[in-house]
């Protein structure tokens, strides 16, 4: 399998497996309190607080210090 075939494989499994969650006002306000706050990288304060908007829970591929 070449690496598009792949890489296409990879989206569908994807797809059915996450919601994608708009980037609205609330959420981007939210992305920048907890920057602001937690002085993270604010991709990761986009991954704590898209969650909040559809109640599920965060995921980290490791707990940072």
């Amino acid at each position: 399998m070449n690496p598009d075939e792949r890489a296409l494989e990879y989206i569908y499994w994807l797809k059915e497996r996450v919601k994608v969650v708009d980037a609205n006002g609330d959420l981007v306000i939210r992305a920048g309190e907890l920057k602001k706050r937690l002085g993270i990288a604010l991709t990761d304060c986009y991954v704590i607080a898209a969650p909040e908007t559809v109640k599920a829970t965060p995921l980290f591929r490791r707990i940072e210090k």
